[in-house]
C-alpha cells in the first residue's frame, strides 16, 4: 500500500523481514498495475542460511525483480545497483 501511495523511485527489499517475506512482496507489487514498473533490488544473505547450493535469479513469475544483491552488500556495489536500476 505504501509503495503503490508514495510512488518511490526504487524499492530495496529483504527475503527474510519480520513480519513479510520479500518474495511474497515482489510477486505483490509485480501484479499490481499502480507498482508493476516499480523497479525492485531484492538483498539477501539466505544463501549463508540455507547453503551455497541455494541461488535464485530474477525472474518474472516467481522472483520479479531487477537485481538480486548478496549481504553484505558493499556501498559501492549497493549505489551502482540503484544507479542503473533508477535511470532504466
Amino acid at each position: 500500500d505504501k509503495a503503490r501511495d508514495e510512488k518511490p523511485d526504487l524499492l530495496l527489499l529483504d527475503v527474510m523481514m519480520p513480519q513479510a517475506d520479500g518474495f511474497d512482496i515482489a510477486r505483490a507489487l509485480h501484479g499490481d498495475t499502480a507498482t508493476n514498473n516499480l523497479p525492485v533490488i531484492m538483498i539477501t544473505g539466505i544463501r549463508k542460511q540455507m547453503g551455497p547450493a541455494f541461488k535464485f535469479e530474477p525472474d518474472a513469475d516467481w522472483l520479479p525483480v531487477k537485481t538480486v544483491l548478496e549481504k553484505p552488500v558493499k556501498p559501492k556495489v549497493l549505489l551502482k545497483a540503484v544507479e542503473e536500476n533508477i535511470s532504466k
